[in-house]
């Protein structure tokens, strides 16, 4: 069955993204770890040029519940730093980014089956795997621990920095 684009896609996305030249512009994913529909998911954003993700257990895997998220942030922020922090948005065709165009600006879909049009958010998303075992509910995770395990990845000292974790690679940029 052929899966449509959800709306402007990754081929339109400023060259600057594709590039790794700056921070700001990120990769989504949601993670899940029952698939009855009742389970929280954990929501999955990585910088494209520092590597720095950010994880929040949000109730579930809808568009919803990611639209709710966004608009919490934004608010949380302000409208300024927000769209200072979140330039672009890429994610996949999946359900739950189905309407991120109504609450972000500048939103991306990948080709449908392309999770490698995402990479960086496909590798930190096994990161993530290693504390947060598929098929374990995600309500069995406080968001302290989720939390706890994104702060531990983005400390992590990464051989494509030469040592250096994500976290610096972002805080270095974003303070230049």
């Amino acid at each position: 069955q052929a899966k449509k684009c959800l709306g402007p896609n990754i081929a339109q996305r400023p060259q600057v993204a594709d590039q790794r030249s700056e921070i700001g512009h990120w990769e989504l994913d949601t993670i899940q770890g029952h698939k009855d529909g009742k389970d929280s998911v954990v929501l999955v954003m990585t910088d494209r040029f520092s590597r720095v993700n950010i994880t929040r257990k949000i109730t579930s895997k809808t568009a919803y519940a990611v639209n709710h998220f966004f608009v919490e942030l934004r608010q949380k922020l302000g409208k300024n730093a927000y769209y200072r922090i979140f330039k672009t948005i890429t994610s996949d065709n999946g359900s739950e980014f189905s309407e991120l165009t109504r609450v972000h600006d500048h939103v991306f879909y990948t080709d449908p089956y392309s999770p490698w049009e995402r990479g960086s958010n496909e590798i930190n998303n096994r990161f993530l795997r290693k504390e947060i075992t598929k098929g374990q509910a995600i309500n069995d995770y406080s968001s302290a621990q989720i939390i706890a395990t994104n702060n531990w990845m983005n400390h992590y000292p990464r051989a494509i920095f030469n040592g250096r974790s994500a976290m610096d690679v972002y805080c270095k940029a974003f303070y230049q």
